[in-house]
Parts: structure tokens; C-alpha cells; sequence
């Protein structure tokens, strides 16, 4: 089994060194469940001890003989977040191994560059070099692409985001001025919803994101990474996709900045190196309201 993991060394020309390795297991074992993943293989960066990080991506892909492995767009996406992960991890330049990769990110900046990632798919033109027909070798056009994000994406949007914001702001409301979750969900739940609180609701007793996970008072984490990431991303679209070399400038900018510097620097103050102004909701408002 050991023999199907792909090994990666990431090598900077600049520094003329290799920096870290990566380890790809593309393949589901038999009877394994299919789904992408990705860990840390037992350590990350100490440039005092000379110690490279090393990241995993388990991709746990189906195989069929004979068949080339195709991936379907949520597929796509599960692995474009958790590569956006193995770079927070790899590209990390701290010279201290409690401040590397991810360990010492704030807990609402954790996903904001996995959701960064996440945000290329958005871009026809970034899966026109991915995609192509096993058969008539021909390119996924962008109408099919788009009418695939809007299923996707675009289905019922309104009703997730308001979900999102209402666990939110019970997860907030609990940890700050609630005396009882009943309270906090009924103050709340007409603020985010045209639908009557069922009086055998008990919704909150399943929340395991804030009560046995590490979540409490942050679970707004996940839309206020996604809000981030896509400002983020909006300055690439500014200088041009297609552009290469205000791309790849802009490229080396955010490595330099957001990934290599990531919790050794407030994610605040990398944002605004980064963007040179504080974060705006309006790039995030505008995909959410924008179909393809």
C-alpha cells in the first residue's frame, strides 16, 4: 500500500533548498469510504532544528480498472480547500515550530485560505486546465460549468446563509448573555427565519460544533472565512486571471504575506499588508447575489 503514495518535494530556486514534502494517497482502500482529506505526517516546520514540515493530502478516490479516475465537481472542491490546508502548512517561513503551519492561526482565520482556494474554482478559465472529456479529449465549456456551480452553489443560498448566521449568533448569544439555550433560540430564531419555531425543536442539543468540539463562541468563523477569502481573492480578478505576470507577482505577494507569515502576524494585519485597507463584505455580497 505504502508503494501508491506520491511523494512531492517542494524545492525554492530562490533559496535554493527544498522546503517541505508533500505525500498524496490518490486511492480508497477496498471497502474504504471515498473522501478527501488532509493531516499533518506528524510534524511541521523548525527551521532552528532544521526540521521540514510534511503534509498528506488522502484523496480516497474510487479506482476501477481499466477506467481513467474522474472527480466530480464536489470532489474538486473538497480537494481544492484541503490544498489550500498543505500550503498554510508547507510555505509557513517561521522559524519556531509552535508558530508554523497552522498552530498559532487565530480560530476564525483557520479556513480563510482553504475557502481562498476554493475560491479559484469560481473562474471557468482556472478548470479549463483540469478538465478535459476521456473520450473526445474536449475542454468543459464554461455554459456547463456554470450551470454546474449554479446547482451547486446557487441552490437555496439565501436560506444557508441565514442558516449559518442564525447558529451564529445563538453560538455568540449563548456564550455572552444567555442564561439557557431556550432563550438564546428563541430570540433569535425569528430574526433569520419566515418559519415558526417548532415547539419540539431542540436543534441546539445536536450543535456539536460549539459544545464538544473546539468551536465555542466561533462558530461565525465560517462565514466570516469565507467573506475574507473571497475579498481576497477579488484582488486577483482586479489585476486580471488570465494576466500571468500580475498574477504570478501578485502570487508571490500572498505567499510572502498571508501564507508565509500566518501565525507569527495577526491574520488582521497580513490582510491589510496584503489588500492595503481593512476587510469589505461587498465582493462576498455580490457573489452571493450573482448567479452564472
Amino acid at each position: 500500500m505504502m508503494n501508491e503514495l506520491i511523494r512531492f518535494f517542494l524545492h525554492d530556486f530562490v533559496l535554493g533548498a527544498t522546503i517541505g514534502h508533500l505525500l498524496i494517497d490518490a486511492f480508497a482502500r477496498p471497502n474504504q469510504k471515498s473522501e478527501v482529506c488532509v493531516g499533518l505526517a506528524g510534524r511541521d516546520l523548525c527551521q532552528r532544528h532544521n526540521i521540514l514540515p510534511v503534509a498528506y493530502l488522502n484523496m480516497s478516490l474510487p479506482r476501477i480498472e481499466g477506467t481513467p479516475t474522474l472527480m466530480n465537481l464536489s470532489q474538486l472542491k473538497e480537494m481544492f480547500f484541503a490544498f489550500g490546508r498543505v500550503l498554510q502548512v508547507l510555505l509557513t517561513r517561521s522559524q519556531n515550530h509552535e508558530l508554523s503551519g497552522i498552530r498559532n492561526v487565530e480560530t476564525d482565520a483557520l479556513d480563510i485560505v482553504p475557502n481562498f482556494f476554493l475560491q479559484w474554482l469560481r473562474d471557468p478559465s482556472i478548470l479549463s486546465y483540469i478538465s478535459q472529456n476521456i473520450e473526445t479529449k474536449q475542454v468543459l465549456d464554461a455554459s456547463t460549468y456554470n450551470r454546474a456551480l449554479n446547482q451547486i452553489d446557487q441552490h437555496m443560498i439565501a436560506h444557508d446563509v441565514l442558516r449559518q448566521l442564525y447558529l451564529s449568533a445563538f453560538d455568540l448569544e449563548l456564550h455572552s448573555n444567555a442564561t439557557n439555550y431556550y432563550d438564546a433560540m428563541t430570540k433569535l430564531w425569528s430574526l433569520f427565519t419566515s418559519v415558526p419555531l417548532h415547539n419540539r425543536d431542540f436543534h441546539p442539543c445536536s450543535f456539536e460544533q460549539i459544545f464538544s468540539e473546539q468551536l465555542a463562541s466561533a462558530y461565525y468563523s465560517h462565514k466570516w472565512s469565507e467573506m475574507i477569502a473571497c475579498d481576497l481573492f477579488n484582488a486577483f480578478k482586479e489585476v486580471g486571471i488570465n494576466d500571468k505576470d500580475k498574477i504570478g507577482a501578485l502570487g508571490k505577494r500572498f505567499r510572502e504575506t498571508i501564507l508565509a507569515r500566518g501565525g507569527t502576524i495577526g491574520m488582521q494585519e497580513l490582510f491589510r499588508e496584503f489588500r492595503s485597507r481593512d476587510p469589505s463584505y461587498e465582493h462576498y455580497v455580490q457573489q452571493l447575489t450573482t448567479q452564472f
